[in-house]
């Protein structure tokens, strides 16, 4: 009965050790670039943009932390896109370095004849990582562009498989010791 109660409670520590926890992206990154307001095919104020013209659709990374930390001063393709809301999701909004970002949501923030600030959500990937869920802000004013990506908070989340695993084999030792009680 001993050895049961050993090895039920070594298959639980060793369930414990393989646990797998997903790898979501971490830290921000911020872009400067240029761009055009544009609307039914012409330059116009920031006033009257429903779309975003990045010029020569490239953006420079300008600061950057966590997982994204190497991306500082690379460029990366950053396409154009609608404030208006038409045209999502953009698939990849911006790309490079092994990271790519789809804008899913968007809504303007504000918007005047001296700037714009439009912000959404979507997901960021890179491979060896999950998918992430992130949060996005774009501004820009008549001088140029900024355009700018923040995170959100991501915690790792066990794998249910392996928690199952754990449960199991506390049942097992709690059944075993149920019957050296009796």
């Amino acid at each position: 009965m001993k050895w049961l109660i050993r090895g039920l409670f070594a298959g639980s520590l060793m369930s414990l050790s393989a646990a797998a926890f997903s790898m979501p992206i971490t830290g921000e990154i911020g872009f400067a670039g240029t761009f055009d307001a544009y609307d039914n095919g012409s330059i116009v104020t920031l006033d009257q943009a429903t779309y975003i013209d990045v010029i020569d659709d490239t953006a420079f990374a300008i600061s950057a932390s966590g997982d994204m930390a190497g991306l500082v001063s690379t460029s990366v393709t950053y396409n154009d896109f609608s404030i208006d809301g038409t045209g999502l999701p953009v698939a990849p909004l911006w790309s490079g370095s092994g990271f790519s970002f789809a804008l899913e949501t968007l809504n303007v923030v504000a918007q005047s004849s001296t700037g714009i600030t439009v912000g959404g959500t979507g997901l960021l990937s890179a491979a060896g990582f999950d998918d992430t869920n992130y949060s996005w802000s774009w501004s820009g004013d008549n001088s140029g562009g900024t355009l700018n990506l923040f995170s959100s908070t991501n915690t790792p989340v066990p794998e249910p498989g392996t928690l199952a695993l754990l449960g199991l084999g506390l049942a097992g030792l709690g059944a075993a010791r149920r019957r050296m009680k009796s």
